[in-house]
């Protein structure tokens, strides 16, 4: 399952072993992923947080890559007419917080 328009850091690792992505479905939003996985016998590649996160709302089994993920940097892009609310100024320094305490685990 592939979402949104994203593409997975892995993917270059995969056809690097030999292997080629196979897409099955794609969905507009991550949060409809989890049901469609436990429904079905399709897997998805996502970080170990949002994976953890996911399966407390469906019966998922979360298995680690066979292969190490390189470093990626995260971007936030925001409208500039959004970007000056004091909603998004929250959310950018949740999400830089929430960064922080990745790396430094």
């Amino acid at each position: 399952v592939c979402c949104c328009r994203g593409c997975f850091i892995s993917y270059p690792e995969l056809e690097r072993q030999g292997y080629s992505r196979q897409v099955a479905m794609k969905t507009p939003s991550m949060l409809s992923a989890p049901f469609i996985i436990e429904q079905s016998d399709l897997l998805m590649a996502l970080p170990r947080r949002a994976a953890e996160t996911m399966a407390r709302a469906a019966r998922l089994t979360i298995f680690p890559l066979p292969f190490p993920v390189p470093p990626f940097d995260v971007k936030i892009y925001a409208h500039q007419r959004s970007g000056k609310r004091e909603a998004t100024r929250w959310l950018i320094s949740l999400l830089q917080t929430l960064v922080g305490e990745s790396t430094a685990s």
